[in-house]
């Protein structure tokens, strides 16, 4: 044996350990690409269910500040046409958001559903529902609403 083919006092069989390594690499490196695949995918649907929550807690704290108009008080809005309906605006916009980023998941269809039927009479006259502003996910829901 030469020096060169010994290593710690075993021969080296170079064919071999290239057999084997054509052999183990596939196998290893088509699991792990699996796995970073499903890795990327939850992330990805973990980032989508954040970003809905944050968008909904956004909206609930503008309900917050402004319980009367997000309860569609007859008299709040009659006395705050304006800021009414830039509440609803936003409302609106973030319930879009919310669809876009979670598929039209039913719970948060729910969740929005629940949340169109306070203001049931207003967007049954708004402008931007009228014209058609809002993404088709986002308008068959207030149209939903406002039949029922």
């Amino acid at each position: 044996m030469s020096t060169a083919a010994t290593i710690f006092g075993m021969a080296v069989d170079l064919d071999g350990w290239v057999k084997w390594a054509t052999i183990a690499v596939p196998v290893i490196a088509i699991p792990a690409a699996f796995i970073a695949f499903f890795q990327v995918k939850i992330s990805r649907a973990e980032s989508r269910i954040a970003t809905a929550h944050n968008i909904y807690n956004a909206y609930l704290q503008l309900a917050m500040q402004n319980p009367d108009l997000a309860s569609a008080d007859s008299n709040a809005i009659a006395n705050s046409s304006m800021k009414y309906k830039w509440f609803l605006a936003s409302m609106l916009f973030s319930f879009e958001q919310i669809l876009l980023v979670t598929k039209n998941q039913n719970d948060w269809v729910i969740a929005i559903k629940s949340q169109l039927k306070r203001h049931k009479d207003h967007l049954s006259v708004s402008g931007s529902v009228a014209r058609g502003d809002w993404k088709p996910e986002l308008t068959r829901l207030i149209k939903e609403t406002v039949k029922g």
